[in-house]
């Protein structure tokens, strides 16, 4: 699992990078409207395309498949790129400028993000943890050198989408040939595009959710105040949701296999087991970092921002930090209750309907408080889903008994939250790095007092790769 998850995390380490670039490289209006191209082709991924990724995770270990989810939905993925090429021809021509661009920018991001999503779905159900890795970081990697080489030749913002379509096909030039390796390509019968599509497309539409409560606020923002603020909320966005939601929707992804096969072929107990042991996880490696980023958020701005970008997005950050981990939770924890039982049309009304209470909620919060009543409107909507998924889930949530970790881990954070509150009061940044390094040691000691069960595991995998290395390069 390590490759699966570590690359995933490093892929993420590197779009933090990316942003750091972005930011200094391109002014707050600009990075708005590239941010708001980003999501919108997020939103069309998710939407024309995920559902067969969805699957290939969900029904891979299903038997009434016959072990052929991977050539059908090559066949599927293959056939979806063909149908929407053409679209997306013809809209570029029949739609006037300047909103051509727009289009044509937004459609080429979704169409190399679903290719590279989809590789990365398969080479992970056939568990070539190298090959994953390799071809997951590629895409950030080669994304943000060719964003920075073009903006400083003199690009825009469209030339930092267009590094990004870029990478993400080079990936997929590495990846798929290995994906083609494992399996050939075939025609997906009725039968299965309908059975992929009523589990997928639902899901897809929850998936794109997120993404779609970034853009409807981006545009509420650029209408009712501007975008030099859609580009302040979008950095502090970015910043958080790459950093809290994206590590733990990335484990989610990677042990995902793991509790559909074991409710699959072991039953009930054994997925709720599972589901334990990744709860555990997933409260590790993002409720520390979240302290940080809405107890310290005026450090972590000033250290990762330039002065430019800085003091817009520190407001921003310590509530959407706070809204990306509840929204983590949800996703990466409190949604198996809906996939594990095949239920993703009832996940699908329940998205809608908060979705629209969304809209609502920041048009409303934008006007009367101004930007930041945008990233309140994120957390409160954010906590009314979260709410929500616990009701329905309460059974899956009793038997993978999550209040203990819970409980330990707000204590841990107990313990350094003084070191983290005194952070943003020093007047170097060093000094407040220190603090916020012996918060994260506090915290640390205080749950290996506690006995935290994945922690524990967490240290036994960390000492023995570094054993594994040292007799390398002893060798």
């Amino acid at each position: 699992m390590a490759w699966f998850f570590l690359s995933r995390v490093a892929a993420a380490l590197i779009a933090l990078i990316t942003l750091l670039v972005l930011t200094r490289l391109l002014a707050p209006e600009e990075f708005g409207r590239y941010n708001m191209i980003v999501a919108s082709g997020t939103i069309c991924q998710q939407l024309l395309f995920s559902w067969i990724i969805s699957s290939i995770t969900r029904f891979h270990s299903a038997e009434e498949f016959g072990g052929r989810v991977l050539s059908v939905s090559l066949g599927a993925i293959f056939a979806a790129v063909a149908l929407i090429l053409p679209v997306t021809i013809v809209g570029y021509l029949l739609i006037p400028a300047p909103m051509d661009g727009f289009f044509l920018l937004s459609a080429a991001f979704a169409i190399s993000t679903a290719l590279h999503e989809f590789v990365l779905a398969a080479l992970r159900v056939e568990k070539m943890g190298r090959t994953f890795a390799v071809a997951t970081l590629l895409r950030p990697v080669l994304a943000t050198s060719l964003a920075a080489g073009l903006v400083l030749a003199g690009g825009s913002y469209g030339s930092a989408v267009w590094a990004n379509v870029a990478g993400a096909m080079l990936a997929v030039s590495f990846g798929l040939p290995q994906v083609l390796k494992l399996a050939s390509i075939a025609r997906p019968s009725r039968s299965v595009l309908k059975s992929f599509f009523a589990f997928g497309q639902p899901l897809s539409f929850v998936r794109s959710a997120s993404m779609l409560f970034a853009f409807s606020t981006q545009f509420i923002l650029a209408t009712l105040v501007n975008f030099a603020q859609v580009g302040f909320f979008s950095a502090a966005l970015t910043l958080s949701q790459r950093s809290i939601t994206m590590l733990m929707v990335t484990l989610g992804q990677t042990t995902a296999a793991s509790i559909f096969e074991a409710l699959e072929k072991e039953g009930e107990v054994r997925a709720a087991d599972e589901l334990r042991r990744h709860f555990e996880m997933l409260l590790l490696i993002s409720a520390p970092l979240t302290a940080v980023m809405v107890f310290a958020n005026d450090t972590v701005a000033s250290i990762i921002f330039n002065d430019t970008f800085g003091p817009g997005v520190a407001p921003h950050l310590a509530i959407l930090s706070l809204a990306a981990f509840v929204n983590g939770v949800q996703a990466s924890y409190l949604a198996f209750s809906f996939s594990m039982n095949k239920e993703t049309m009832k996940q699908l009304g329940l998205t809608v309907s908060i979705a629209a209470v969304h809209i609502l909620v920041t048009y409303f919060a934008t006007r009367e408080y101004g930007a930041i009543g945008a990233s309140w409107a994120i957390l409160g909507v954010a906590i009314l889903n979260a709410a929500i998924y616990t009701a329905y889930g309460a059974k899956m949530i009793r038997a993978s008994q999550p209040l203990e970790p819970l409980l330990k881990v707000a204590a841990a954070i107990a313990c350094g939250l003084p070191f983290l509150l005194l952070a943003d009061r020093m007047n170097s940044s060093l000094n407040s790095l220190a603090l916020i390094c012996a918060a994260m040691v506090a915290c640390g000691i205080a749950l290996k007092m506690l006995g935290y069960e994945s922690l524990d595991t967490a240290l036994y995998g960390a000492r023995k790769l570094l054993s594994r290395y040292s007799t390398k390069l002893a060798r």
